[in-house]
């Protein structure tokens, strides 16, 4: 039992009605607020039936309700203007909220970005190795965890995944955000990422200028070479490009490249900063003018075919 703000005792592990503006957010963003699809249909369900599943919170060492589950309920609460909100209060410390609000939105979200899931994965292994340590009265799972069993081995048990994938989702957490955002964003793979994230920070970052130029992100393969030469001492930005250069095993060869030396089209490309860029600018270039070519010549065979039809040629 704990005593609120207002005075009254508020008891674990009983449903409260609450105003949401009491509740403050977990501490750790691990999951973002993202108005896509889930969220609207969880609009619209809270709209129609109001909040079915209860905002999970526990008392923090400030005295202070914070969210363990909920976010995103909470988010709709306050944009359709709810006064209260079904709250449960449970018996944890900051270890259990960590591993609850982690476990919690892992089962719950059916869509979570690799970058997430990292994040949820490493609070979870370090909230479970430190609460095996720790005597606390509020620490519920501790006894469930078995002698000599390994920190990693009770967390693919919890979520249900492989220790090895595990691994890599939590690797994620030491790769340069610019490249965390290409995994997200499915333009780069998750194995070739995890290799990455094991170069110095400087070196990481020449791998996204080099994408942001050439529209290319390493293989796999290439990836391991580049760990492999840097425990060598081998590794630098030349050496780096140079292998980049390559390009991947499974791209077609260019069957023909053409340098552009017209100071008229340079000047009109030199505002796009990246390849890409500069070849959709091209290819739409390209296109509208093969259009308006195609134009041109359907008005002439018009005009041609109305002068036969004048001229009596039509009937020759």
């Amino acid at each position: 039992m704990r005593v609120s703000d207002e005075g009254s005792a508020l008891y674990y592990n009983t449903l409260y009605e609450m105003d949401p503006a009491q509740l403050q957010p977990f501490r750790y963003e691990v999951f973002r607020l993202r108005d896509d699809e889930d969220m609207a249909a969880l609009e619209e369900s809270i709209s129609k039936n109001g909040i079915i599943v209860p905002i999970i919170v526990f008392w923090n060492e400030y005295g202070k309700m914070e969210i363990i589950a909920g976010h995103r309920r909470i988010y709709i609460a306050q944009k359709l203007g709810m006064t209260t909100v079904p709250v449960i209060i449970k018996m944890v410390d900051l270890l259990g909220a960590e591993i609850m609000m982690a476990e919690s939105n892992l089962t719950l979200r059916s869509k979570l970005l690799p970058s997430e899931k990292g994040k949820a994965y490493k609070m979870m292994i370090e909230a479970i190795y430190k609460q095996r340590h720790v005597n606390d009265e509020r620490a519920p799972v501790e006894h469930a965890y078995e002698i000599g069993e390994r920190t990693n081995e009770i967390l693919a048990k919890q979520v249900g995944e492989g220790k090895e994938q595990i691994r890599r989702y939590i690797r994620l957490n030491d790769l340069e955000k610019s490249l965390v955002d290409l995994v997200d964003d499915k333009r780069m793979g998750i194995r070739p990422a995890v290799e990455l994230s094991y170069l110095p920070k400087d070196l990481q970052q020449e791998v996204y200028d080099y994408y942001k130029q050439n529209d290319v992100t390493p293989s796999h393969a290439q990836t391991i070479r580049f760990r492999k030469m840097d425990s060598e001492g081998a590794l630098n930005t030349e050496a780096l490009r140079r292998i980049l250069d390559e390009g991947k095993p499974n791209q077609k060869p260019e069957v023909e490249k053409m340098i552009i030396t017209s100071p008229d089209i340079l000047n009109m490309l030199k505002k796009y900063e990246s390849k890409m860029d500069k070849e959709r600018r091209i290819i739409i270039a390209l296109k509208l003018l093969e259009e308006a070519e195609e134009r041109s010549r359907n008005r002439q065979a018009a005009e041609n075919s109305e002068q036969a039809y004048y001229s009596g040629e039509e009937y020759i």
